[in-house]
């Protein structure tokens, strides 16, 4: 989907949060069924394209994403379809969060998005060097529906998540593929 598409989305004045964060899990959706759609292959997809444009489309909605630097380290394998649908919601309620949270009262920062496969283990990261979420903040005691929705996920596709909070926050997904 064109980042034109997804960004009419976002055009609300005065931001009700829920609809914005309704608004980035349609756009997480969107971007998956469109890359399903140009796929021969429907099945599977690959998780190196689809990230790397699900993170550029994400981020785009945020006024300081041209202050934001973004590393992606996308290993290039293939998931089902619905476990990517699973993981482009969980990768947007995080990136989502980030943009929110880590970075209040700072010029700028660092978002880093990997993707590995060590045999038939695939393990995802979302980080950033911000201000770190507050160790009363975990998956099971949000005070958003975004965390409990990324356990939820997680646990739909079989993994686990952790969250590191030493340098800025580290959530981690693990998954048998």
């Amino acid at each position: 989907m064109p980042a034109a598409a997804a960004g009419r989305f976002h055009e609300r004045p005065g931001g009700d949060t829920a609809l914005t964060d309704t608004d980035g899990r349609l756009v997480s959706m969107m971007t998956l069924y469109d890359k399903l759609y140009r796929s021969v292959e429907y099945s599977e997809l690959s998780i190196k394209d689809h990230l790397q444009s699900l993170v550029d489309e994400v981020l785009a909605n945020f006024p300081k994403a041209g202050s934001i630097r973004v590393e992606k380290q996308l290993d290039d394998f293939r998931l089902d379809a619905r476990v990517m649908q699973s993981i482009g919601i969980i990768v947007n309620e995080l990136l989502t969060n980030i943009m929110k949270y880590a970075f209040k009262g700072r010029d700028a920062g660092t978002i880093s998005v990997t993707a590995t496969l060590a045999g038939s283990i695939a393990r995802i990261t979302v980080a950033d060097n911000g201000a770190g979420v507050p160790a009363s903040v975990n998956f099971d005691n949000s005070p958003g529906f975004g965390l409990m929705l990324v356990r939820t996920l997680t646990e739909q596709i079989g993994g686990t998540i952790t969250m590191d909070r030493t340098h800025g926050t580290l959530v981690t997904i693990t998954f048998k593929v």
